[in-house]
């Protein structure tokens, strides 16, 4: 099993403060015109985070589901524009104003992004599947490769890096050219069986037996994360941090630096929710007497502060959503979905029964992606 697409939570042994910077040996006497190996700078003082005060969500305005696809099946993506998306039904397949049967992608546990101006579209499968770039006006496949990968992201419209997943230490971050089809090795090989990736490609986490490394999205260059067997930790989607939650509270250390970011000391649970890029966290924690993880907060890791927030809750069946920007929260249950609205402070609800499944569309922070179970018939929910 692994991530392909960084959503899910994975646990890993925590990092600890530290790696020793490689050494060199130079034989007495020898002239050398190399320059010594790079010191890795100390990393930044550690951090405290403020708690605000909590936030109360007090009632919005009902919202109106409307059809976007009918017994479309299981979503994947929905490109920035509303017009195109990729669903799973008999097969994976990607729907556009052009092709409306449909268009049959070869992605097995299938992850997919479009590029910011939904022109092209990127599809992958965790394990052996392929990976392709999809011209999505004509259904014109622009490249594609067979391989094992863990994720894969755009770096322009013409430029996508990937990784493949391979224990026997040989897989490595690659850069596919769109145009040409050449793909050039950006790290050094090394063994990965999960990895996550920021949306831009730009910072990537591999893991392959709790031995786990930093990546850079465009040099490439690779850093070995130390690993301190005690405990568990999470690793933030979008390769931002690893952070420690236990009956002591919630810690961070932040990547590549290696800061120390303490974010408070109440109980925290292990069961938290990020949203694309690692720049927030839901996170469950104890506030009563009989020890129960049933409190939620709110982590905003820029402005460096957490809240309590009152009026959220969870439901059977379905799973919080953290949309991009941090702006809303969302989860579905047996007669509707759930939008937390956390720049009103208001939550609302789309009734329709049931809709348990709830996802976010790509470059719309705003917009709710919804599935009925049973038909498969999909809904967009716009929060005002």
């Amino acid at each position: 099993m692994g991530c392909s697409d960084g959503r899910r939570t994975v646990r890993y042994p925590p990092p600890s403060s530290g790696m020793p910077a490689p050494g060199a040996s130079i034989t007495p006497g020898a002239q050398s015109s190399a320059p010594p190996p790079p010191v890795a700078p100390p990393p930044p003082p550690p951090v405290t985070f403020s708690e605000l005060p909590a936030l109360v969500f007090k009632p919005g305005p009902a919202l109106r589901p409307q059809t976007l696809a009918p017994g479309a099946g299981s979503f994947i993506a929905l490109s920035p524009d509303g017009r195109s998306a990729v669903v799973e039904t008999d097969a994976v397949r990607l729907f556009t104003p052009s092709m409306p049967q449909g268009m049959v992608l070869d992605a097995r546990v299938p992850s997919a992004v479009f590029t910011a101006d939904g022109t092209r579209l990127l599809s992958w499968g965790f394990g052996m599947s392929e990976l392709s770039v999809v011209d999505v006006a004509t259904g014109r496949v622009l490249a594609k490769r067979e391989g094992e990968y863990c994720a894969a992201r755009f770096l322009t419209p013409d430029q996508v890096v990937f990784h493949d997943t391979s224990l026997d230490g040989t897989a490595r971050l690659s850069k596919l050219d769109v145009s040409t089809g050449r793909v050039t090795p950006l790290s050094l090989p090394h063994s990965v069986e999960y990895c996550t990736a920021s949306a831009d490609g730009h910072r990537w986490l591999t893991d392959a037996n709790g031995k786990r490394a930093f990546i850079d999205g465009v040099s490439g260059q690779l850093r070995p994360l130390a690993v301190d067997e005690a405990g568990n930790v999470v690793a933030a989607v979008g390769a931002a941090r690893y952070c420690l939650a236990s009956e002591k509270g919630f810690d961070c250390v932040r990547v590549p630096d290696s800061r120390e970011e303490h974010v408070w000391k109440k109980p925290t649970s292990d069961t938290m929710y990020w949203d694309p890029d690692g720049a927030f966290a839901l996170i469950t924690f104890v506030d009563n007497p009989e020890g129960v993880y049933s409190s939620y907060a709110w982590v905003d890791f820029a402005a460096m502060t957490v809240r309590e927030l009152r009026g959220i809750k969870g439901r059977s069946g379905s799973l919080f959503q953290i949309h991009p920007g941090g702006q809303v929260i969302s989860i579905g249950s047996g007669s509707g979905v759930y939008a937390y609205d956390l720049a009103r402070g208001r939550v609302h609800f789309a009734a329709h029964s049931p809709l348990y499944s709830n996802d976010f569309a790509q470059g719309q922070p705003r917009r709710i992606v919804a599935v009925e179970d049973d038909s498969g018939k999909m809904f967009t929910i716009d929060v005002p």
